[in-house]
């Protein structure tokens, strides 16, 4: 018989030193030595898949513990998109996905003045010929245009008028602020347009007072202080009646409001606007027509559309003479 082996096996002092649990026994068999092996290579496999074994054998823990191992976290919440990842900001305060189209929600009545007195008499002297007040049909108009307005549902009614400074456009909305009970504000950016064919030299026109216009709101401050100066290039009055117009719709988002200016005025929104010169959708404005725009948001880019109504005329009851170009 052989020596009895005192103390580990050199093969079991070397597992020892690689972190093998039957590093440091004794003595042991063949058959003990596969029992430690088979122990050892199902550690490494349990550990591998996050179960952790003391002693060859996985461990229990305690009640408490599988417990709170049972318990999943509520899954944290996403990031906010970070604002460069949007869109820039609306007029109405909010930031707008540039792949969605978004409404504003600014509306803007435009309308032409009611008709002139010197459609009806050329041979009328007047004390002021850039300043002609409206004819007895031309006032009727402008009350079927208030009319037409205070008929729609409350919440799309306008809530404030803006008028050029002109006296027939005042005369036509003042008709308006009385019936809707609204504030006058005179704009000289919805003014004329100050050709050379219409207009022989600068247009002086009087400043309007509450006591010819009560509806009139004298702390208005107007974006255009002064009208434009004579003579006046066509697409410099383009731009001038589209930056007025986006400016009032984008000032009072959510809003419906009006503004009565001058054949030019709403013809060039319209075309431009619109483009709506290159689909054919206009080919005059009548007096006291009656357009609807609204401002979009789309793809970042503010832009107008309309809602329904482009020059239309359908709400007067008296139309002679609605297409004079003047």
């Amino acid at each position: 018989m052989g020596k009895k082996r005192k103390g580990a096996s050199p093969r079991a002092s070397r597992h020892a030193g690689r972190g093998d649990p039957a590093g440091g026994t004794a003595a042991a068999g063949p058959w003990e030595w596969v029992q430690a092996w088979m122990a050892w290579l199902a550690a490494v496999v349990l550990h591998a898949f996050g179960v952790e074994v003391t002693g060859g054998t996985e461990s229990a823990g305690t009640a408490e513990e599988e417990e709170e191992a049972g318990e999943e976290e509520p899954p944290a919440a996403p990031e906010e998109t970070p604002p460069a990842a949007r869109g820039p900001p609306g007029a109405c305060g909010v930031r707008y996905k540039r792949s969605r189209k978004k409404t504003c929600g600014g509306v803007c009545y435009v309308l032409r003045h009611g008709e002139r007195i010197d459609h009806v008499n050329k041979g009328l002297r007047l004390a002021n010929r850039d300043d002609p007040a409206l004819s007895a049909v031309g006032l009727r108009q402008a009350r079927d245009s208030a009319a037409a307005l205070a008929a729609l549902p409350a919440a799309e009614r306008p809530v404030a008028v803006f008028a050029s400074p002109f006296h027939r456009t005042l005369q036509t909305a003042n008709e308006i602020a009385t019936r809707l009970n609204i504030p006058l504000l005179v704009e000289p950016g919805l003014g004329e347009y100050l050709n050379k064919g219409q207009f022989k030299a600068q247009p002086k026109l009087p400043l309007p007072t509450a006591e010819a216009w009560p509806q009139l709101d004298l702390s208005y401050a107007p974006l255009q202080r002064t009208l434009s100066t004579y003579p006046e290039k066509e697409a410099d009055c383009r731009a001038r009646f589209a930056s007025v117009l986006a400016a009032l719709v984008d000032a009072n988002p959510q809003a419906h409001i009006a503004a009565v200016t001058h054949r030019f005025g709403v013809q060039s929104i319209i075309e431009d606007g619109l483009a709506a010169r290159r689909a054919g959708l206009v080919t005059n404005v009548p007096y006291c027509s009656l357009t609807a725009l609204e401002r979009r948001v789309v793809g970042g880019v503010k832009e107008w559309s309309y809602r329904g109504k482009i020059a239309d005329a359908s709400h007067l009851s008296d139309i002679r003479g609605i297409y004079f170009k003047r």
